[in-house]
């Protein structure tokens, strides 16, 4: 096991003048840039972008290159894999890709993509999130969950329009959908009305300004208790993120 984790330890990415790509994982499991790019197996490009997102510790243009380029693959998990890599390591920029890989036929792509824009402030993305969080227009519920925590972080009318109306008693949403929706409506508003639907209309009808109490948005992380084993004083603490807000969004509460 201390050889394994020696092993494991080394996890950034270098780059040498004899390859335009190395790192120092020369493992049985390969290369993961030279697998991200591999242009015969799906599969292989789809481990390579992955490995690049868990184990790149400092953005790099070289690999955010890799994730563009795979936002564009035949094969739809290479895809989500690169909005997954453009989400965590890219700039402000990349919001505008994640907003086209929104209009993405496979809803796994899709989803990623509006996971992806609640680490990207991209306000050209709002009216897409809000066609995404209609049934009829998105019959995955999972990427309207996704599309509905991402637009709590945009303080404007037509966006609190549309989540309310899904609030609506004759709108076909499931329970999550709902609570991120109400969730959203809390960050932006600073009230608390839960799935009361006219409550919330009653109080938007009341108020003129309905941002006067918005509430900092910070994206959605991974989190999870540490496991027995992870209690032993030479292993890793678990991958937890810190919550932060999204790239590009510099507007502080009002």
């Amino acid at each position: 096991m201390l050889l394994l984790l020696a092993g494991c330890q080394g996890s950034g990415l270098q780059f040498s003048d004899d390859s335009v790509l190395n790192n120092i994982f020369n493992t049985a499991q390969g290369n993961p840039a030279e697998l991200a790019r591999d242009p015969y197996d799906p599969d292989a490009r789809y481990r390579g972008t992955i490995r690049l997102t868990i184990e790149l510790l400092e953005p790099d243009d070289r690999i955010l290159d890799i994730f563009r380029v795979n936002l564009q693959d035949e094969d739809a998990s290479v895809r989500a894999a690169a909005a997954r890599g453009l989400a965590t390591h890219g700039v402000a920029a990349d919001g505008k890709l994640l907003t086209e890989a929104l209009d993405d036929p496979e809803p796994l792509v899709r989803r990623a993509a509006a996971l992806g824009l609640q680490r990207i402030h991209e306000p050209s993305a709002t009216d897409r999130l809000l066609e995404l969080i209609v049934p009829i227009d998105e019959p995955d519920q999972n990427v309207r969950v996704e599309a509905a925590l991402a637009l709590g972080q945009y303080p404007q009318s037509d966006v609190v329009v549309g989540l309310l109306a899904s609030l609506r008693s004759d709108t076909e949403q499931s329970l999550g959908v709902h609570a991120a929706v109400v969730r959203s409506l809390e960050l932006l508003t600073g009230q608390n009305f839960g799935l009361d639907f006219i409550a919330w209309q009653g109080w938007i009808d009341a108020n003129p300004r309905w941002f006067a109490d918005q509430q900092e948005y910070t994206y959605p992380v991974f989190q999870r208790a540490r496991a027995w084993f992870e209690y032993l004083p030479w292993l890793p603490l678990p991958p937890n993120e810190e919550a932060s807000t999204p790239i590009g969004l510099t507007r502080t509460p009002r």
